[in-house]
C-alpha cells in the first residue's frame, strides 16, 4: 500500500484502489506537470512570507517612499514540452479540475516570457527555443562576467 496526499487530502491506496480516506472530497481529475522546486514552494507559510515582504517593499521602496505603479512590472514564464506530454486521470480533491504532477524537467522546452506593468502597459512576449549553437563573440563585451 502507498499513501498519497493531494492538497491536504490524504488517502491510502492498495492493490484494489482506495482502502482508507475521505472519499467525500475525492474525485477524478487530470494532472499537469509541475516542477519539483515549485511544488515544494506551494505552502501557506511561503505564501504569507512572500506577500508580507511584497507589501513592505511596495510601501517603502529602497528610499523610504512608495514605489509608483509605472515602476512595477510582473514577468511570468511558461515552458511547453514536446507533443509527447500526455494527460492522465488521477484521484484528487472533489471540485478541482487540475492536479499538478511534479516532473524532472529533463525534456526539451520552448519557453514564453510575458510581462505587464501595474499601470496596464505591456511588452511583447519573448519566445525562447533551444539553441543550435553558441557564438564566442556574444561574450566579448561582458563587464558583469555573465554567462
Amino acid at each position: 500500500m502507498s499513501s498519497s496526499s493531494v492538497i491536504g487530502v490524504t488517502c491510502v491506496v492498495g492493490a484494489k484502489g482506495i482502502v482508507r480516506g475521505d472519499l467525500g472530497v475525492l474525485g477524478g481529475v487530470c494532472d499537469r506537470g509541475l516542477d519539483s522546486a515549485r511544488g515544494r514552494a506551494v505552502n501557506p507559510a511561503t505564501k504569507d512570507a512572500y506577500f508580507s515582504l511584497l507589501h513592505d517593499t511596495l510601501s517603502t521602496g529602497d528610499n523610504g517612499k512608495p514605489i509608483k505603479p509605472h515602476c512595477i512590472w510582473a514577468f511570468d514564464e511558461s515552458g511547453f514540452q514536446g507533443a509527447d506530454e500526455g494527460k492522465e486521470r488521477v484521484i484528487g480533491a472533489s471540485g478541482v479540475h487540475t492536479v499538478y504532477e511534479q516532473q524532472s524537467g529533463s525534456k526539451e522546452l520552448t519557453t514564453v516570457i510575458v510581462s505587464i506593468c501595474a499601470d496596464g502597459e505591456t511588452a511583447p512576449p519573448c519566445v525562447i527555443f533551444k539553441g543550435k549553437g553558441y557564438r564566442t563573440n556574444w561574450c566579448q563585451e561582458n563587464p558583469a562576467n555573465a554567462s
